[in-house]
């Protein structure tokens, strides 16, 4: 099967496929808005609880989209086989012949695709490959790894604590709580609640809400920082 370069896109028997496209989330950690390992809160600072920058949580990386195809170069049949043997077949899931083009023509398509078991895009739909169901999150490295195991509007999502609990970043980085579509710290159970006020959730991260917040810390009663301000404990 020929292919060609075009202005930087691969030419597959005439059905031009972007090399953003081709490339696009073939390794988990190149991937903008995937996983990387649990964040850790630091004293003095708003813990980072977002998905580098956030699994989803900003959209998990780029989605393959139908305009990264442009319009045939020309009307040339392609098979199964010869879908099959491009490259966008592993990278999005493009291995089955439909005219003159490649498409995801089934879940069997999808599977053996980088973004099924990274980020849950596993069911054909319309040519694509995409997050069709619960079932196609949980089997995902992010459903392990971050909560992630529902799935909503197209991308998979953390929707209950039940989802975050048994997640690696619950147990190593105490984000167990579901807000938001993600996984976050249950403040009043961190340390910084006790030490430092920081005991209400806000933008994803913990802080010295209310007065009350700060009494019951040590540092009301060691250091007399018992009034909220911007987040912290002041005087």
């Amino acid at each position: 099967m020929s292919s060609s370069d075009r202005g930087g896109a691969r030419t597959l028997r005439g059905v031009r496929v972007a090399p953003a496209v081709l490339g696009a989330c073939l390794g988990l950690v190149a991937c903008p808005g995937v996983l990387g390992p649990a964040p850790s809160p630091s004293r003095g600072s708003l813990p980072a609880v977002s998905i580098a920058p956030s699994p989803q949580v900003a959209p998990p990386g780029p989605v393959p989209d139908p305009s990264a195809v442009a319009a045939p170069a020309s009307g040339q049949a392609v098979t199964d086989a010869e879908c099959r043997e491009e490259e966008a077949c592993q990278a999005v899931g493009w291995c089955t012949a439909r005219g003159d083009r490649c498409i995801a023509g089934s879940d069997a398509d999808c599977a053996q695709h980088s973004f099924c078991p990274r980020l849950g895009h596993c069911t054909a739909r319309d040519g694509e490959c995409v997050v069709g169901s619960d079932a196609d999150c949980a089997r995902t490295d992010a459903c392990g790894m971050a909560g992630l195991c529902r799935a909503q509007n197209g991308a998979c999502v953390a929707a209950t604590d039940a989802d975050c609990q048994p997640s690696s970043w619950c147990r190593e980085g105490g984000l167990c709580r579901a807000r938001a579509g993600k996984c976050v710290t249950g403040c009043r159970d961190m340390p910084e609640c006790e030490e430092d006020g920081k005991c209400t959730e806000a933008e994803g991260g913990c802080v010295a809400a209310t007065d009350a917040d700060c009494a019951r810390s040590n540092a009301c009663s060691r250091y007399g920082l018992c009034r909220a301000s911007g987040g912290w404990c002041v005087r």
